[in-house]
């Protein structure tokens, strides 16, 4: 159960981001949508390494499984783009 949470709210994270990152100017405020990618980078940043590790290998699953081409890059790159990789 609890991996299937992880699992669930990883990819949730990911796609909110994600359609931030993408969105219209006129759809999401872009000073919004910022200070919530700073608030998550950083929350994440301060997860353990064992956590952070399991959040990365999430979401390399969920980018081997992608078939939108820049939705796939956007995951690949997701953990090096928030400062996971440190």
């Amino acid at each position: 159960m609890k991996n299937h949470l992880v699992e669930t709210l990883t990819a949730c994270i990911a796609e909110l981001l994600f359609q931030m990152e993408y969105a219209d100017e006129q759809a999401i405020n872009s000073d919004f949508s910022l200070k919530l990618m700073e608030f998550i980078g950083a929350e994440l940043q301060g997860l353990d390494e064992q956590s952070i590790s399991e959040f990365i290998a999430i979401l390399t699953r969920i980018a081997s499984k992608e078939g939108n081409g820049t939705r796939k890059k956007y995951l690949e790159d997701f953990a090096e783009n928030f400062g996971l990789n440190d």
